[in-house]
């Protein structure tokens, strides 16, 4: 059967000047996707659950000053995009976000995102 687990968690941005933030954010961040006025960040090592990685790229970005701080600022998106892989098994499963970490991304103007992946298609290759 197929478990929830939870995946990582990405920083979407989107805006204007990326290219003087995106080399800023890969000094801590590993840069997963960059097409255009869009770029996807996520920590370096798999974190444990949302809250983990919610802090680490906070801190990332907290970090920034200057002509950096002015871009993220400007950026038309900026969201923790929460990945989960649903499954089967268990009935139900929580990963709780404390309201610092939640006050942390409102006063970066960030927006929380929970995306939910269908269960990959393991099953149909073991039965075959």
């Amino acid at each position: 059967m197929a478990r929830t687990n939870f995946l990582n968690v990405d920083l979407d941005v989107v805006g204007q000047d990326l290219e003087e933030l995106v080399p800023v954010l890969e000094q801590k961040l590993v840069l997963v996707s960059r097409d255009g006025p869009r770029a996807t960040f996520e920590l370096d090592e798999q974190p444990v659950d949302p809250e983990v990685a919610i802090q680490g790229l906070c801190a990332a970005v907290e970090a920034l000053d200057g002509r950096a701080l002015g871009i993220w600022a400007a950026c038309t998106t900026r969201s923790f995009d929460i990945g989960i892989e649903s499954g089967t098994e268990p009935h139900s499963t929580s990963w709780p976000l404390q309201a610092d970490t939640v006050a942390r991304v409102a006063r970066l103007r960030g927006t929380l995102v929970i995306t939910v992946y269908a269960a990959q298609q393991r099953r149909d290759a073991e039965e075959s």
